[in-house]
C-alpha cells in the first residue's frame, strides 16, 4: 500500500532531525495551525511540464496548463531542493510532465539519493531509451510509477493518445530484467492504470 511505501522511506531515510520535524508538522496539522514552524518532509519537483502524449483529461497533453512550458535545470533543482534537504524523506520528480524528456532528471535523482532522500518518478515509458533504463537503475531511483492505462493495446490507446502499448510493456519488462540481473531491488515498479 501507499502508506507502507511512505513508512519505508521514513524508516530508511530517517534521522532524529527528520523524525522530530515530522512529529512537529503532523502536530501542527492536527492543531490546524495557520503559521507553522515545521518544514516540508515531502517535496514535489517537476523536471519539466512537457509531454509526448495527448491524453484527453490532461492539461499538459492538451497544452492547456495556462503557463509557459519549460525544462528545469539541475542548478534550479538544487536551488529548490537544498533548503529542504535536511528534513526530507522523499522527493517526487514528476507532476505535470513526462519527466524523462528532461535528461537532467537522472542527475536530480542521483543528487537526492546521495543526500539520503528517497526518490519517486512517474513515467509513461514511451520515449525511454535503453540508456534511460540503465540510468533509472544507476541513479538509485527507488520507486517508479509506470502510467500504463490499460491491459491491452486497444484499451490503452483509448486514453494514452500517441502512446505505444507494446513499447511501454517491453520497456517495463526490460527495466525489471536489468534491475534483477544486477541483483537490485530498486526501482520498485508500480503499474498504474485507469479502470
Amino acid at each position: 500500500t501507499r502508506n507502507a511505501r511512505h513508512l519505508q522511506s521514513v524508516v530508511q531515510h530517517g534521522t532524529p532531525l527528520k523524525w522530530g520535524n515530522l512529529v512537529r508538522v503532523e502536530y501542527e496539522r492536527l492543531r490546524r495551525k495557520v503559521r507553522v514552524d515545521g518544514h516540508p518532509y515531502l517535496l514535489i519537483i517537476d523536471p519539466c511540464n512537457f509531454c509526448n502524449l495527448r491524453c484527453p483529461l490532461c492539461p499538459t497533453g492538451l497544452n492547456d496548463l495556462g503557463r509557459e512550458q519549460s525544462m528545469m535545470s539541475f542548478e534550479h533543482f538544487k536551488h529548490y531542493f537544498e533548503p529542504h534537504r535536511p528534513y526530507l524523506f522523499e522527493t517526487y520528480l514528476h507532476n505535470w510532465g513526462e519527466s524523462m524528456i528532461n535528461k537532467e532528471v537522472f542527475r536530480m535523482i542521483d543528487h537526492a539519493q546521495r543526500s539520503d532522500v528517497g526518490t519517486n518518478l512517474s513515467s509513461n515509458l514511451v520515449i525511454a531509451s535503453s540508456e534511460d533504463l540503465d540510468n533509472l537503475i544507476d541513479s538509485g531511483l527507488e520507486y517508479l510509477v509506470v502510467s500504463l492505462d490499460g491491459a491491452s493495446s486497444e484499451s490503452y490507446l483509448k486514453y494514452r493518445i500517441r502512446g505505444d502499448f507494446e513499447r511501454v510493456v517491453d520497456n517495463m519488462a526490460e527495466l525489471i530484467r536489468r534491475r534483477n540481473a544486477r541483483g537490485k531491488k530498486t526501482p520498485v515498479v508500480e503499474w498504474q492504470f485507469i479502470v
